[in-house]
């Protein structure tokens, strides 16, 4: 018994040995390769020579350094002329353009993107002054599954004080800042041929539709005779229409963009002309 234990014991020994001279080998053939520039297999192939190397600092446009002023330091007495301010980046407020105005910060919850409000349609069939909207039927749908509609029922009430919404999801960045696809599917109570439209937008126009294209009962696009925008009513005039008892108006909502926007005009062709690079900021209301 005792010398199968000391036949073990001495195994294990050798092969121990055995394995650390084969660590000791690897060590300096590593070594050999480092100094020969082979590539090695190890995770750090020679952690002294990696600790003593100097890396170059990130540089943006030249400079190894990021200052960023915004458009009034160029205007500033004692400090336009420093070489730190002439060098530095752009500080550039931005702000959203619906309509062709900006929408200021604080209005953003009242305004926001992807929103279409509508406060009444009135629709005229065969040259009658009568309107037939408030005995006709509404629908609202998109094919953004996330859309938000409600109010439907407001479009056709006659009451330019109450609004339908359609809302998009602005969540997906890549759709933020396009309009929103739907459409307006009405059911008229007599089919007679549809002679105009009249589409009310929100106050005073806010929100009004980027597109509107108009589809009688087959489909086929009804083209208008005249169109005019005029404070957010769209009215389009028909000549010619075939009878129709349902109307289908494809919409796009507001299309909304972001602006670069400098306090001080004055200094704009500077900054055109300016290699420093810019970053924007939402702007507050003034």
């Amino acid at each position: 018994m005792l010398k199968r234990l000391l036949l073990v014991t001495a195994f294990m020994v050798s092969t121990f040995v055995y394995a650390q001279g084969n660590k000791l080998s690897k060590k300096s053939s590593n070594a050999a390769d480092i100094e020969s520039g082979e590539i090695t297999e190890s995770l750090v192939a020679n952690p002294k020579a990696a600790s003593e190397v100097r890396r170059e600092l990130p540089k943006v446009s030249g400079r190894d350094f990021s200052l960023f002023f915004s458009d009034r330091f160029r205007l500033m007495n004692g400090v336009k002329d420093e070489e730190f301010v002439r060098q530095a980046g752009w500080l550039v407020d931005t702000d959203l353009v619906r309509d062709g105005k900006f929408s200021c910060r604080t209005y953003r919850q009242e305004k926001p993107v992807r929103k279409t409000t509508i406060s009444e349609i009135e629709i005229y069939q065969q040259d009658e002054d009568l309107n037939s909207a408030p005995k006709s039927k509404f629908s609202i749908s998109s094919s953004e599954k996330t859309t938000f509609i409600d109010g439907i029922e407001n479009l056709n009430d006659e009451n330019k004080k109450t609004f339908a919404f359609v809302i998009g999801d602005p969540r997906d960045a890549l759709k933020r800042y396009q309009g929103v696809p739907f459409e307006i599917k009405v059911v008229l109570p007599d089919d007679k041929p549809l002679s105009q439209v009249k589409v009310q937008t929100g106050y005073t126009g806010a929100y009004k539709l980027n597109d509107i294209t108009f589809l009688g009962e087959d489909g086929d696009i009804l083209k208008p005779s005249s169109y005019e925008i005029e404070n957010g009513v769209v009215t389009a005039k028909f000549t010619n229409a075939p009878p129709s008892k349902i109307l289908t108006f494809k919409c796009l909502s507001p299309i909304s963009k972001i602006s670069m926007v400098l306090a001080h005009p004055e200094i704009i062709d500077e900054f055109s002309k300016s290699p420093a690079p810019s970053l924007s900021r939402t702007a507050p209301c003034a």
